[in-house]
């Protein structure tokens, strides 16, 4: 029962919830950072696409939103 009230989480608390939860928060901030990378190398290119730009970071931040969901419901 104590995974029930899980409002606002910290950073560490993460090793309380149940390993499914926890497992797709790893999973999703995985995918963030992966993200993030292929945003910089982009950006790096002397012709960088802006539609791919645009496309990346439209999956980054809704992955930034699913994480927080998790984290805080």
């Amino acid at each position: 029962m104590a995974f029930l009230h899980h409002r606002s989480i910290r950073a560490g608390d993460e090793r309380r919830l149940p390993m499914s939860l926890n497992g797709r928060i790893s999973e999703l901030a995985a995918k963030h950072r992966t993200l993030d990378e292929q945003i910089s190398n982009e950006q790096k290119r002397p012709s960088a696409d802006g539609l791919v730009l645009k496309d990346l970071k439209r999956q980054k931040l809704r992955i930034k939103e699913q994480l927080r969901h998790l984290k805080v419901s």
